[in-house]
């Protein structure tokens, strides 16, 4: 019997979507990291969760779901994995970052975001962190471990390339 996700305590909107999408790659049969968005700064509050600490408390709980999904499966049969996915620098406060860093350290899982896509944005974090995109990530240095970088156009120009 299959576990229905969707129907165990109340899910935070972000997180149903990507619910969904992992229970459809697991049974037919693609294997898949899949990752909830955490963000915590928007222009648009609608579209983050309220407080750092409730994103976290989200992401946990994704990543407990998602695990729930494929637990009753033999290892070699587990197709989908979690990932935490903090969206990008500007739209995440320090707080955030550090606590999906911490959270990806005590659970395992890995981290995506995307980093360095556009001039704007760099310029953005720049001017409100007072260092760039990379080094925002290099200071919360537990993401480092098993971090994906999506979508990153301009992070090499910081090595010279």
């Amino acid at each position: 019997m299959r576990p229905n996700l969707l129907h165990r305590l109340p899910l935070n909107l972000l997180s149903v979507g990507s619910l969904v999408l992992a229970e459809a790659m697991q049974r037919t049969g693609i294997r898949a990291f899949v990752g909830k968005l955490s963000m915590d700064m928007s222009t648009r509050p609608t579209y983050v969760e309220p407080t750092y600490t409730e994103s976290i408390a989200s992401a946990r709980s994704f990543i407990d779901r998602v695990r729930a999904l494929t637990a009753h499966l033999p290892d070699h049969d587990r197709l989908v994995e979690p990932v935490l996915t903090p969206r990008f620098i500007p739209t995440c406060s320090d707080a955030l970052l550090q606590g999906l860093g911490e959270l990806a350290e005590q659970s395992g899982v890995r981290v995506q975001s995307h980093l360095a896509e556009a001039k704007d944005q760099m310029k953005a974090v720049q001017e409100s962190r007072g260092i760039g995109d990379m080094e925002v990530f290099e200071r919360v240095s537990s993401l480092q471990q098993r971090f994906c970088l999506n979508d990153s156009l301009y992070p090499l120009t910081r090595l010279g390339y």
